[in-house]
């Protein structure tokens, strides 16, 4: 099965099990609280993302004024618009994964994870290398990508 075939399958399963959980928290303590608390995690959520988000981006600046690359702070920004769109999502077990993706120790775990899925597939045998600047050679690697840069300041 494709990449489109999972996520399909993902986006069903996860929509039947919280339209199900939705449902059986309506009929426990009613619809109109349940439907507060879908607001009142959305509202409480939007406002989380905000400060976490000024927060991360302020922590980026402060790593690129000190000359360091900010790799899994930026990757930890994305997973951020993750969980803000996760809770903004009307729904119980979606409020539960945004949640736990504002957590900063949870945020900067999946954000290494995904760094580290990303370079494994960079250095997969089926993807060409590349060899970066004037260090690549004609024998260095047969299968290397020649990428020139062009610096334009003087």
């Amino acid at each position: 099965m494709g990449f489109v075939g999972k996520f399909f399958l993902l986006v069903l399963t996860l929509g039947f099990a919280e339209l199900t959980l939705l449902v059986r928290v309506s009929n426990l303590i009613g619809f109109w609280s349940t439907l507060g608390l879908c607001v009142l995690t959305g509202v409480l959520g939007g406002a989380l993302v905000r400060f976490q988000g000024l927060r991360t981006f302020f922590q980026i600046q402060r790593k690129l004024a000190s000359g360091e690359l900010p790799t899994v702070d930026i990757v930890s920004g994305v997973v951020l618009l993750l969980s803000g769109a996760l809770l903004i999502t009307p729904g119980f077990l979606s409020d539960t994964i945004g949640f736990l993706l504002l957590l900063p120790l949870a945020r900067r775990w999946v954000a290494r994870w995904l760094i580290q899925r990303f370079q494994q597939r960079m250095v997969h045998p089926g993807f060409p290398s590349v060899v970066w600047g004037p260090v690549a050679r004609a024998g260095d690697n047969p299968g290397a990508v020649r990428v020139r840069i062009i610096d334009l300041d003087p």
